[in-house]
């Protein structure tokens, strides 16, 4: 679970990253890029949220369950947030 967090940080610092470059006409921030780097960030925070589903379903109880689907949530927010 924590390499999936990491790709998605990852992911997310590359997508912000190329993000600034477009406006700017910088090099590696041409529209192609930044749809590439959307649609990464995209993949990664649904890689999250689906490996979050699936440990849901080994927990004892709804509590525990809502509480990794908070964080998640939370996280993902973040990041959109963010960029």
């Amino acid at each position: 679970m924590l390499s999936v967090i990491e790709k998605a940080v990852n992911s997310a610092t590359a997508f912000i990253t190329t993000f600034n470059f477009y406006p700017e006409g910088e090099k590696g921030g041409n529209h192609i890029d930044v749809i590439h780097s959307t649609n990464e960030f995209a993949q990664s925070l649904s890689d999250v949220l689906t490996n979050i589903k699936c440990i849901t379903q080994l927990t004892q109880n709804d509590e525990v369950s809502d509480k990794f689907v908070a964080v998640a949530k939370t996280a993902g927010d973040i990041r959109l947030v963010q960029a």
